[in-house]
């Protein structure tokens, strides 16, 4: 019985060590848990003669390969897609496999292109319509697709002409462009993508009855400078769908009996499905708005009944 220092190692791994106490005619548990060391992916880019300058990338990182020292990753084990792009060929990969503490040498071979005039070059960033800011995305044009970092430039190769550059990314609708490629030249080619949007719904209330007000009456919300028609949907429900975050703010008054309008707040939010909450499994579902205790519905003093909106 006693205290003791425990060591362990194994290839691949950091060493670790614990303190394991025994007990007199009992078995004490000792379990020692060890951190798989990192990996090295290592390489060059050829054409099968010789070795040609690229830019090298895996998953968001990317290195320029000067066709003399190799190019080099460090990454968790596992097996990765290494791609090249070279000017004058075509866009190469290779599949990589490394284990922890360990390096795999990883060579890309690229095909060299025929081509009868000189290329130009079509870069440019992919940016958020509504911030501005870059977006990491997928850059499709001429059946190549390049994965744009949201850092650097994404680039083509291509023979004069014009081309149609569409880019893609998780969240967002499909962007597109048209540009014009001349030879020997770089054309800058920007691509802005919009948010997907979401929606909320509620339902407007008799405040007398307590039932859902007659469509016939031609219910309406506004929204801003959008007006939202309620129709029969479920009961007099009404449906909007904006682009990006909303919080409205809604009074509802009676043009007749003034002294019994009710007031209510409602705050609906509305965010693109990389960020959406767990329960909207999908962009197009609609989610109600969530009302303190004491508003169960939203009370409409009849006739006449018309919403109105009072800020964001």
């Amino acid at each position: 019985p006693g205290t003791y220092q425990i060591i362990a190692t194994a290839d691949g791994y950091d060493d670790n060590e614990k303190s394991c106490t025994v007990v007199s005619q009992k078995e004490s548990d000792c379990t020692i848990t060890l951190t798989p060391k990192k990996g090295t992916i290592t390489g060059a880019v050829t054409d099968g003669a010789q070795n040609v300058a690229a830019k090298v990338s895996l998953n968001d990182s990317n290195v320029d390969y000067n066709a003399s020292t190799p190019f080099t990753f460090t990454v968790d084990a596992g097996t990765y897609t290494i791609n090249a792009i070279a000017e004058g060929y075509k866009p190469g990969s290779a599949s990589c496999t490394v284990n922890p503490g360990q390096t795999a040498t990883c060579n890309i071979t690229v095909e060299r292109e025929q081509v009868a005039v000189e290329r130009g070059t079509l870069m440019g960033l992919v940016k958020d319509a509504n911030s501005g800011e870059n977006v990491k995305s997928d850059v499709t044009t001429n059946d190549q697709t390049v994965h744009f970092t949201g850092t650097e430039y994404y680039r083509f190769y291509l023979e004069p002409g014009e081309y149609t550059v569409t880019a893609t990314a998780t969240g967002y609708e499909k962007g597109e462009t048209k540009c014009t490629v001349k030879s020997g030249e770089s054309v800058h080619c920007d691509i802005s993508i919009t948010p997907l949007g979401g929606a909320f719904a509620g339902t407007l209330l008799d405040a007398v009855t307590k039932q859902p007000i007659d469509s016939a009456k031609k219910p309406i919300i506004k929204i801003g400078e959008s007006t939202v028609e309620v129709k029969p949907l479920a009961n007099t429900t009404f449906r909007h769908r904006p682009r990006a975050t909303v919080r409205r703010l809604f009074r509802a008054r009676s043009n007749r009996a003034t002294k019994n309008r009710l007031a209510k707040s409602c705050s609906c939010q509305t965010t693109p499905p990389r960020a959406r909450s767990s329960d909207m499994s999908t962009t197009a579902e609609a989610k109600r708005c969530a009302f303190p205790p004491r508003f169960r519905s939203m009370a409409i003093a009849p006739p006449n009944t018309q919403a109105r909106e009072l800020g964001a």
